[in-house]
């Protein structure tokens, strides 16, 4: 696999779009000055959000207006973001203590708390996560050392129960093959965790050459053996080193550290199997793609980590991107958590520097004695004017990030240019926190506790024709007299609106910055305008700002045009029979007037 020589492109320079977000409300204070918010999720409608903030609060604001309310928790704190239960009947958050954690739920529907677990001595790692029929949740938390636990939720919902548990010394004494019993001696933990909720196993036979008959199989000689025919959750955690980033003794790296995977059994508790071997750990966990069988992990030293289809279960990863602006001098970790698109095709990480990156999901990167002067790992780098802490979400045509300086960005997946620019700065505000979209609408809260809301994608109703009509139909009036009728020669040409309308608000709240950021591209030519033919299997976003045409055929697209005009023309014939014709007249030329407008869109 060759690739090509880069080109650069400054967005500043490029024929892009305007500022295409469209703020849903005024935006809101949350707290005092000394509460920052920690994470942002909301219902897939977008109807409510959910905010963490480091005072221990949770803000439920709806998603509309902005309008909120709080559970605050008195002398505690909050570092992680809300989790959503799939059947979305159920939201739970974390807070610490100064002695133990707590995940806390509530109901939804009412607001009211439901059930509550209390981690007796020890510090949540990340957001926990629903299994997919929602009554379970994986979690990982620390002390002196690692543990992994599985909730089980009682039936009426109202209390849970650690039904499962590992600890690092359970895994590296008698554990998984390949763990080593060093890691209990070393500063070692565990990162949060990420689920598949549809893994995806074969259950065929391997043929005489070792290969899979179907799409997915069970490789000879990985370590992961609990994934043939068992579709359960697939739950996915790393090493984390403990202490802080920022301190200089920080470490670089490790003799022994693991990924780690664990699926309940087809008829019990299930095992946490050790994936592979590393030299590095992690302060983010992995990520899978949502059939379970590609993962990504940004790791130490500016390492990028990835498995395509199938290698999941092999000893090592055959994605490996060092991040070219982040120094390998240090520990390096990347601050911000990486994401897939919507097929899974790609993966979007955030330097420990102020770049991102775009990265094949599907091809294994090139050994270093396949490489020419020219290879580059990866398909993108866009360069930002500061750090990335708040990870990153994509859809399937565009990845979102904001800087921790206040400007976001919305990138092409496939070229990295961004479509605002660098125009869509925050004054004075900062944002390290993780943010959510949901239904084309982007959430996210500052530093100082402000919450936004802005409209950033027009979500179709259904999918758009490969190419836009020339003209609407017009609505005809409904008439004043008797309508006239006339039997049709050929079925009618319709139209229906494939998007829903853009809502409108009073006052934006951007500043405009002329802050550019830098694009390195895989390919040789740089367009200054993306023009794509949609796929009429999957959905066009389109851009707020730019009304869409309404469902037509290529076929129709010149009649339904004329058919529009004819209308308008009946409707201003018939208004004009009824003062000096009689019904008679009216009623044979109105009549002609249609049977002449069925002839043509006929033709």
């Amino acid at each position: 696999m060759a690739r090509l020589a880069t080109s650069m492109a400054v967005a500043a320079g490029l024929a892009v779009s305007a500022v295409a977000q469209t703020p849903r409300f005024t935006p809101v204070s949350l707290g005092t000055s000394n509460s920052k918010g920690t994470g942002v999720a909301a219902l897939p409608d977008g109807s409510k959000v959910y905010i963490t903030s480091d005072d221990g609060t949770l803000v439920i604001a709806d998603g509309a207006t902005g309008d909120f309310s709080k559970m605050t928790q008195p002398g505690a704190s909050c570092k992680t973001v809300a989790s959503i239960s799939p059947d979305g009947q159920e939201v739970l958050y974390t807070y610490e203590t100064a002695t133990n954690s707590v995940i806390q739920a509530y109901s939804v529907s009412d607001d009211s708390a439901t059930w509550s677990y209390t981690v007796a001595g020890g510090k949540l790692a990340g957001a926990p996560k629903y299994s997919e029929d929602s009554m379970k949740v994986y979690f990982t938390w620390n002390d002196s050392e690692g543990h992994f636990s599985v909730l089980t939720i009682a039936g009426d919902g109202m209390s849970a129960s650690e039904t499962f548990a590992k600890s690092l010394t359970d895994l590296s004494v008698g554990g998984p093959k390949g763990v080593n019993a060093t890691l209990i001696d070393t500063d070692l933990g565990f990162t949060g965790v990420d689920v598949s909720y549809e893994p995806m196993r074969n259950t065929e036979e391997e043929d005489d050459d070792g290969e899979g008959t179907g799409e997915y199989y069970l490789k000879e000689g990985g370590n992961y053996r609990f994934g043939e025919d068992n579709g359960n959750d697939l739950v996915v955690f790393a090493h984390l080193p403990k202490g802080s980033p920022l301190d200089p003794n920080y470490p670089t790296s490790y003799a022994f550290s693991h990924y780690y995977a664990y699926q309940a059994g087809l008829s019990g508790p299930g095992e946490v199997s050790s994936l592979g071997t590393t030299t590095w750990a992690s302060i983010r966990p992995p990520i899978l793609s949502k059939n379970g069988v590609r993962m990504a992990v940004a790791a130490q030293r500016g390492n990028v980590r990835a498995w395509t289809e199938n290698e999941l279960i092999s000893q090592g990863a055959n994605i490996k991107v060092n991040i070219k602006q982040q120094q390998r001098t240090n520990a390096e970790p990347s601050y911000s958590t990486p994401s897939f698109n919507a097929d899974d095709s790609k993966i979007f990480v955030a330097s420990n520097k102020n770049a991102l990156y775009g990265i094949d999901a599907t091809e294994p990167t090139l050994g270093k004695g396949d490489q020419d002067e020219f290879y580059l790992p990866y398909l993108w780098e866009t360069l930002t004017d500061s750090l990335v802490e708040a990870g990153t979400v994509a859809t399937q045509d565009y990845v979102y990030a904001i800087t921790s300086n206040g400007v976001a960005h919305k990138l092409g997946v496939s070229d990295g240019i961004d479509e605002w620019a660098g125009q869509a700065k925050l004054d004075q505000l900062f944002v390290q926190a993780d943010f959510t979209i949901s239904d084309g609408k982007m959430y996210f809260v500052t530093t100082q506790g402000l919450l936004h809301g802005w409209t950033v994608e027009t979500v179709p109703t259904m999918a758009p024709t490969p190419f836009p009509t020339l003209a609407p139909v017009v609505p005809t009036e409904e008439p004043t007299s008797a309508p006239i009728t006339a039997e049709p020669t050929s079925a009618p040409i319709t139209a229906e609106p494939t998007g829903k309308p853009i809502e409108e608000t009073a006052s934006p709240t951007i500043s405009m910055s002329s802050a550019p950021s830098t694009t390195k591209m895989m390919t040789q030519t740089t367009t200054t305008e993306k023009t794509m033919a949609p796929d009429v299997t999957t959905p066009m976003v389109p851009d707020v700002t730019t009304p869409m045409a309404p469902e037509e055929t290529t076929t129709t697209t010149t009649t339904a045009a004329a058919a529009a005009a004819t209308t308008t023309t009946v409707d201003a014939v018939v208004g004009g029979l009824e003062e000096d014709a009689s019904p008679a007249s009216k009623l044979s030329m109105g009549l002609a007037v249609v049977l002449g407008a069925l002839a043509l869109a006929v033709l």
